[in-house]
């Protein structure tokens, strides 16, 4: 996530994917049956719960703030309705052993929020919110719980989800919910908008750009988050997860063109983008946020403590990988990981480690000294990686085996754990050695000798490229890609790359 950006920004205001690809119920396993109608004004939801083989012990809430927006609930138990109360985040069931369905509403519109960070916030004439505030799931001691949801939308009213299809052959989707963490953050989207399925090779991102004054190009930003996830597939060929909701929220007029973006992966993997809606198409492909935010999409879910490892890999490849689908010059994406490498240098403290100084970034404001420590980390293992293998391994290498054998994760991963993976993946002690190097270090990452063996020269403070350095041939290769070089240039109409003359709009320096 591009946290350092989205400071400023916190006090403002279906998808046929093939089911075989999720996991069957398993023996044993509760599966639950819930339908939920929302009403034309997204102001109230009704939901229906159903509970099979045998009535849970409770319901629970995610979010302590659910009972404040739940306005009833009732069980019908023995022919007899009863009306059940929340006390907290649960609402008991027990002595009510044979119920066969439980039936509450909730108050969206108590819900709504002017913060960014509420549990419900209104874009334009949509609703964007936690589902853990309407959400009450079963619970039951010594089993897992899991749940299939259906909604019963009014004419004209869509909704985006991160979970699982798991049914398309009715006349709405139904979705899995289960498996993820629960305490892991999630949003979706109810509103007047269409869900445009965006294939990337056998990947599907599912996009839903939210009302706005004045309202998005729809069509452009398909072209933009299309190119995005494009670029994401030149890293080995394939796009990392099997479908991921894209939610495009339009806030209106903004110093970039994302000013705030984020990936969320509670219930499935999703990225949030909000987007300054005035712009041209172009200046969203030139921006990087798209790149990054869809490359930490390449690895698991990693334990906060160590973000320099997830935020240093986003910022590598958003040059990387824009670079190789032709979005930047190559000569220009060096140019942008240079300056960032400088922002880090020029923001790290002297006397602090990379552990410490990530532990305490969003109230020190030190993002670049993480951020670009380990985008360095990332540059330096990619070029070991490839030197000691003359070429058959990379970083790509490495990430492209660990998407085989693990994602998509549905559990926590330390920086330890990913580092030693990605070793066992590769053969090599490359990441283990400049983990234990970097991270107890206070100085920034060297790359002195890294640049002098690839032929970037900075010393006059514009970045020249040398041919006959003994690295450069690598240096060549981590900008191309296994499909080689491709010429510069935005999405047409098709999609597609195509040629122009000259190169987009390169993204300033001072940028992240």
């Amino acid at each position: 996530m591009t946290w350092y950006r989205a400071l400023p920004f916190l006090a403002l205001g279906v998808m046929a994917v093939q089911a075989s690809i999720y996991p069957v119920p398993a023996l044993g396993e509760s599966v639950h049956r819930y339908l939920a109608r929302v009403d034309p004004a997204l102001g109230e939801l009704h939901v229906k719960a159903c509970f099979a083989p045998d009535t849970p012990d409770a319901l629970v809430a995610f979010d302590e703030r659910a009972a404040q927006y739940l306005d009833h609930a009732v069980a019908h138990h023995q022919s007899a309705r009863h009306a059940l109360r929340a006390r907290g985040t649960e609402i008991s069931l027990h002595g009510l052993s044979d119920v066969a369905c439980v039936e509450y509403q909730v108050s969206l519109d108590r819900a709504v929020s002017t913060s960014r960070r509420g549990p419900a916030i209104r874009v334009g004439r949509d609703l964007l919110l936690s589902p853990d505030i309407w959400l009450w799931r079963p619970f039951r001691r010594g089993a897992p719980e899991a749940i299939e949801i259906r909604f019963d939308l009014p004419a004209g009213v869509n909704v985006s989800v991160p979970w699982p299809v798991v049914d398309t052959s009715g006349p709405q989707a139904i979705y899995r919910v289960g498996g993820r963490p629960t305490d892991w953050p999630a949003r979706m989207a109810f509103g007047r908008f269409e869900i445009t399925e965006i294939p990337v090779g056998e990947a599907r991102l599912r996009l839903a750009v939210l009302d706005g004054q004045p309202p998005a190009d729809r069509e452009a930003m398909r072209r933009w988050v299309e190119a995005g996830g494009k670029a994401v597939a030149t890293l080995y060929g394939r796009f990392p997860i099997p479908s991921v909701q894209v939610l495009v929220m339009p806030i209106g007029r903004g110093r970039e063109p994302v000013p705030w973006a984020e990936v969320m992966r509670g219930g499935g993997d999703a990225v949030h983008l909000y987007v300054d809606q005035t712009r041209p198409l172009e200046e969203f492909v030139a921006d990087w946020t798209l790149a990054h935010e869809l490359s930490h999409l390449l690895h698991p879910r990693i334990d906060s403590r160590d973000a320099w490892i997830y935020e240093g890999l986003a910022s590598y490849y958003q040059n990387v990988l824009r670079a190789r689908a032709g979005l930047l010059p190559p000569t220009t994406a060096w140019s942008e990981l240079h300056a960032g490498f400088q922002r880090g240098l020029n923001a790290t403290p002297p006397d602090r480690t990379l552990a410490q100084v990530t532990e305490t970034m969003a109230s020190d404001g030190l993002f670049m000294r993480v951020y670009w420590s380990g985008a360095a980390i990332a540059l330096l293992a990619d070029t070991e990686l490839r030197r000691r293998s003359r070429g058959r391994l990379s970083l790509d290498v490495a990430l492209a085996r660990l998407q085989a054998c693990c994602l998509p994760s549905n559990r926590w991963w330390t920086g330890p754990e990913l580092m030693h993976e990605l070793d066992r993946l590769s053969g090599t002690n490359v990441f283990t050695t400049l983990y234990r190097h970097h991270v107890h270090s206070a100085r920034f990452p060297d790359l002195r000798e890294a640049y002098r063996q690839l032929g970037i020269d900075a010393r006059s403070g514009e970045v020249k490229l040398r041919d006959d350095a003994p690295l450069a041939p690598i240096r060549r290769a981590i900008m191309q890609g296994p499909d080689g070089p491709r010429q510069a240039g935005p999405p047409g109409p098709g999609g597609s790359a195509d040629p122009v003359d000259s190169a987009p709009r390169a993204v300033s320096p001072s940028r992240g």
